[in-house]
């Protein structure tokens, strides 16, 4: 099935009431609002960094985020940009890596000979130059994914360069930049640029995800795997490509088996905090209680080994498991 005609797919069931709202509970399409918010400040020239946990499909996210904003008005030129491939790069391969991804990205010719980066003045100096030429030019934004794989002082500089070209631009700057990657370090700012967290699907976007490619032959089916993974968006996208080949879990054990080569990374995800006895006893906690207060110093380590959600509400921030599969881990199954 073709992605015109997933969509297509999705309206009929809205229309048909296939996706029971009596089901939907306050803050659903949580991961829709950070989209909408995300293309009003890209649209506003507003640079943003965005904050994408462990499993949260952070490409795919981005990259409808780029078909919408070549869509809308104002239109914005749009790309995403993965820098992964820098994970366990020198700085020098990076910094040089960084400067023809960006003049890829503006599709600026060679002014001259590019220079060879050999130091952290010669890579801004270079960035900035970069950034100067895409002055004037069509509204564009920059949508870098997984920025946690760049070398700590490369991804400083990357930041300083563009926060300097802000400040010299202008009212003429045209180029947005959205960082994006599992980044809390205070470091990875970009100057006043609002930090907005991605989350996970809420039930009725996930249902709708799941129809995207499996279709609503059996509604009661998609809300029943929604209930047991909750909008862990990669466990979401692995069980649509299972229910396209036409396997559809009924059961616990069918659903780990479709769930294929995540089931690894999840498992050893909990393997490693269970190591720790404090951190094995908070997720046995949370696997039998449900959503509980927050523990920072604690839970932050679970946070960034992707197995908590995070829920704020009346200022009071409360943890719970992502997925209700990952208490089938904390008992040991």
């Amino acid at each position: 099935m073709n992605r015109l005609d997933r969509r297509i797919a999705i309206i009929k069931a809205k229309k048909s009431g296939s996706f029971d709202p009596d089901q939907v509970y306050l803050g659903n399409a949580q991961r829709g609002r950070v989209a909408r918010k995300l293309r009003t400040l890209i649209r506003n020239g507003q640079p943003s960094v965005l904050v994408t946990p462990r499993w949260s499909e952070a490409s795919s996210f981005l990259d409808d985020l780029v078909a919408d904003l070549q869509l809308g008005t104002p239109k914005v030129r749009a790309r995403t940009l993965s820098v992964a491939p820098l994970q366990g790069r020198s700085n020098l391969e990076a910094w040089n890596w960084l400067v023809r991804a960006v003049m890829e990205f503006a599709d600026l010719p060679m002014d001259g000979p590019l220079s060879h980066v050999i130091d952290r003045s010669g890579f801004r100096a270079a960035l900035g130059g970069v950034f100067r030429r895409t002055v004037r030019s069509e509204p564009s934004a920059l949508l870098i994914c997984c920025a946690e794989h760049v070398p700590f002082e490369v991804l400083q500089d990357f930041v300083g360069a563009y926060d300097d070209h802000v400040i010299e631009a202008g009212e003429q700057r045209r180029l947005t930049l959205l960082l994006s990657g599992m980044i809390t370090h205070k470091s990875f700012a970009l100057r006043e640029a609002p930090r907005l967290w991605l989350p996970d699907f809420g039930p009725r976007e996930a249902v709708e995800a799941l129809a995207e490619c499996i279709g609503i032959a059996d509604p009661h089916a998609l809300w029943a795997m929604v209930g047991a993974v909750g909008g862990v968006p990669a466990m979401i996208e692995r069980l649509g490509r299972s229910g396209e080949q036409g396997l559809i879990p009924h059961d616990r054990a069918s659903l780990w088996r479709a769930l294929g080569p995540l089931v690894d990374e999840i498992r050893a995800a909990v393997a490693i905090v269970s190591s720790a006895e404090r951190l094995a006893e908070r997720v046995e906690t949370l696997a039998a209680s449900g959503l509980v207060s927050e523990e920072p110093m604690l839970d932050a380590s679970l946070v960034q080994a992707g197995l908590l959600v995070r829920d704020v509400r009346k200022d009071e921030a409360r943890v719970a498991l992502r997925a209700p599969l990952f208490a089938d881990l904390a008992a040991g199954r």
